[in-house]
């Protein structure tokens, strides 16, 4: 009776093992790769293009960031899990590498360097251990927003550097 047992288990585990190994594979999660100085088109991580045909949508493209994810509507509109905003896009091509006619988009180039920040406010401050959980997650979120805003500047100053590379020189 216990080889019986035992054998009952072993054959349990093999079971949960080959049934892990054979189900699919979530789908992989879509992300901004990059988007086009004007926010008339988001490049995604899986190499799709989609243009945002509303102008009043350009604004809220122009501002979503590599990496953010973003997930694929059935009404026709892209949602950024991240910050919550939706525009209206349509598929234009199937797959691409690079920006469209040759118009830099942010994300494209070489990763920039992140600036130290050496702001007292921005100094881990040593409490003993006694942190509460409460203040670590105000200050992960205080992180994260910085993070963000330094983000958007990175790109901002890359959109200047590229519009005064296409100014008539004087």
């Amino acid at each position: 009776m216990h080889r019986s047992l035992k054998a009952t288990v072993i054959i349990m585990i093999c079971a949960m093992v080959c049934a892990v190994a054979v189900s699919p594979a979530p789908a992989a999660q879509l992300m901004v790769k990059k988007v086009t100085e004007t926010g008339e088109k988001v490049f995604l991580n899986d190499g799709s293009v989609w243009n945002v045909p509303n102008p009043r949508d350009w604004d809220v493209a122009y501002n979503w960031l590599p990496g953010h994810p973003v997930e694929l509507l059935k009404d026709g509109n892209m949602l950024n899990t991240k910050t919550g905003e939706r525009i209206m896009v349509k598929r234009s091509k199937e797959r691409s590498d690079a920006g469209e006619g040759g118009i830099p988009a942010y994300g494209s180039g070489q990763p920039t360097a992140a600036p130290v920040l050496t702001h007292p406010a921005l100094t881990p401050i040593n409490t003993g251990g006694a942190t509460d959980a409460v203040t670590e997650k105000r200050l992960e979120k205080l992180e994260d927003g910085l993070q963000s805003l330094e983000n958007k500047l990175d790109i901002l100053l890359q959109r200047m550097e590229n519009i005064e590379k296409r100014l008539p020189k004087q």
